[in-house]
């Protein structure tokens, strides 16, 4: 195992070790010393609570901000295309499904395969007729794919307006029910985003770590040159990646609509979002990705909790101001040669 990989490594078990080790000094003494947590109670500061429910519902949308993030990571690393619209290929998922299961005669199961079905071809034909022409010129591609997730809004925004009674309310969960720890509610559908959506990120970390065609994505993302003249078709690679991201975002949508429903702003909220997590980790790297996008998603609910809930939406631009201050590639990232 080489040095990049040990300190990647490193990180990663620093991180599994550091949430447990601050939350055990915490809740036994919960236990053994439950007048001292009253007396903070009394003076509204619910600390266990607040904890445990940044853990939980950080985690989950950890994941969430993870299955986002690294497709645009991957779009950037194997293209360096800047896809802004990005975001609304979730927005647009959800929106799919509820129209399909609830104003169409569609099962709710078929309306999501359906949905993503759709949502990935729309992503084909992203690149193939909209970034693909301009490819090279990032500002072109910026503005276009900027207008196509603009489109998409105004769309779905007309269809409300010309449809009576089209109102977007929410989807339903596959599993009911919840638990009560230490006085903090979370529900059992929030423990399976997290195991279906790690699953899905360990098999497509499998997926381009083992098999021929993920070798060839990496081998694009450290040299296009190079790779053109081993024989691998660049713009195949290309497609599929950009075709992938669009079916994560997806992906990301079906898992966590029913849990936060959906506004208008929500496809441009996750577009800032996952560029947060990508800048923060290193653009084109998976494993900051991946360490980013807990970073965002716990400090969001800490600030939340124990800052001001009025901060929460705009603590990580705080926090990628900072780090672009420190270390403006990213915790993983690379220097870019000029």
């Amino acid at each position: 195992m080489d040095t990049k990989n040990k300190a990647i490594l490193g990180i990663i078990i620093i991180i599994a070790i550091a949430i447990p080790a601050i939350l055990i000094p915490i809740i036994f003494p919960a236990i053994l010393y439950p007048n001292l947590y009253i007396l903070l109670n009394m003076v509204g500061v619910d600390v266990l609570k607040n904890l445990i429910e940044t853990l939980i519902f950080g985690s989950s949308l950890g994941t969430i901000l993870a299955l986002i993030s690294i497709g645009y990571s991957l779009v950037y690393g194997v293209g360096k295309i800047i896809n802004l619209s990005h975001g609304m290929f979730y927005f647009l998922t959800g929106y799919l499904i509820f129209s399909f299961s609830v104003y169409g005669p569609v099962p709710y199961v078929y309306a999501i395969i359906l949905s993503l079905v759709i949502i990935t071809v729309i992503g084909a034909s992203t690149y193939r007729f909209l970034i693909k022409p301009f490819h090279g010129n990032e500002i072109m591609v910026m503005i276009i794919t900027f207008s196509l997730g603009f489109l998409i809004q105004q769309i779905i925004l007309l269809v409300e307006l010309l449809i009576p009674g089209y109102t977007f309310l929410s989807l339903d969960q596959f599993i009911g029910g919840s638990i009560d720890i230490f006085g903090a509610q979370f529900s059992f559908y929030r423990i399976f985003i997290m195991i279906t959506s790690i699953s899905i990120i360990a098999l497509l970390l499998i997926f381009i770590k083992k098999t021929r065609y993920g070798k060839a994505i990496r081998a694009v993302s450290q040299d296009r040159d190079a790779a053109k003249l081993m024989g691998i078709n660049y713009d195949g690679v290309l497609l599929f990646t950009v075709t992938l991201s669009a079916f994560l975002a997806g992906f990301a949508a079906f898992l966590y609509v029913p849990e936060e429903p959906l506004s208008m702003g929500t496809g441009w909220n996750f577009l800032l979002l996952s560029m947060s997590v990508v800048i923060l980790g290193g653009m084109g790297s998976i494993p900051g990705t991946l360490i980013g996008a807990f970073i965002l998603s716990y400090s969001k609910y800490l600030c939340q909790y124990f800052i001001s809930e009025s901060l929460a939406g705009v603590f990580h631009f705080f926090i990628i101001i900072v780090m672009l201050v420190i270390r403006p590639y990213g915790i993983l990232g690379k220097k870019e040669k000029i």
